[in-house]
């Protein structure tokens, strides 16, 4: 999927867990949720009707977001960004990159808005302040904003999701 785009610039990863630890806990919920509507349906010990239904209504969406949306992986070549979600990946290029922004439903959530396509979505943790500097300088004609979440794990310790294009 690296073909063409120029040289990588710069990198922001998620933990090595991250994408496992997704592929495994949403088919444990998916059984759990199975076997409330098979209790509520037998009318068995179990939860009410009403809150399985919104179990799976959340887990609906979760599973949307956690598996489809939210990127664990992104890399800055010298023309776009490759993304990675557990259950897809893609590309933005930066000439259709609008905007990097906080998002409005989460903290700690960043955006980054596409002109014409999907919108690439990734949780800031540390060294997501230097990758979005670095997007910055690849794509200057896009508005780069860092959240107040981003700016403060920056000040926290732990190992930093950003690696330059020379591995550092």
């Amino acid at each position: 999927m690296t073909s063409g785009g120029g040289r990588m610039l710069a990198s922001y990863r998620m933990s090595w867990l991250y994408r496992w630890q997704i592929l495994i806990a949403f088919p444990l919920f998916a059984i759990l949720a199975v076997v409330m509507i098979v209790a509520a349906v037998r009318h068995q010990q179990g939860p009410p009707l009403a809150f399985t239904l919104l179990w799976f209504v959340t887990l609906g969406w979760n599973l949307y977001w956690f598996l489809f949306r939210l990127c664990y992986r992104i890399d800055l070549h010298e023309d776009v960004l490759y993304w990675w979600a557990p259950m897809r990946h893609g590309r933005l290029g930066l000439h259709q990159l609008r905007a990097v922004r906080p998002g409005r439903l989460g903290w700690n959530v960043a955006v980054f808005e596409s002109m014409d396509g999907p919108d690439v979505v990734t949780l800031t943790q540390r060294g997501f302040k230097p990758f979005a500097a670095a997007v910055q300088a690849a794509a200057p004609h896009a508005s780069v904003t860092v959240g107040r979440y981003a700016r403060l794990v920056e000040r926290l310790p732990g190992f930093s999701r950003f690696r330059s294009g020379d591995g550092k």
